[in-house]
């Protein structure tokens, strides 16, 4: 990871990938739907990494896509 992005704690979009593994495109559509902020500086956009973090760990539930678990494991015969 680049050491900007651990001394400060943001990344720029195009620093997304090594940062936090996903893409530009993910990052303006979790923007645009209200998940994450981004912050300006000049003609520079930034966000948090421990916001996309964040994100990430709990996306599951924010999209209806909880993990399996033996509790929450249905079949065809449920339905």
């Amino acid at each position: 990871m680049n050491d900007v992005v651990t001394q400060t704690g943001y990344f720029r979009t195009s620093q997304s990938t090594k940062a936090v593994g996903i893409s530009r495109t993910t990052l303006y559509r979790w923007k645009k739907a209200g998940l994450i902020k981004s912050h300006r500086v000049s003609n520079m956009v930034f966000f948090k990494i421990s916001d996309v973090r964040d994100i990430i760990e709990g996306v599951g539930d924010k999209v209806g896509d909880a993990p399996t678990t033996p509790e929450n494991k249905s079949t065809k015969a449920d339905t």
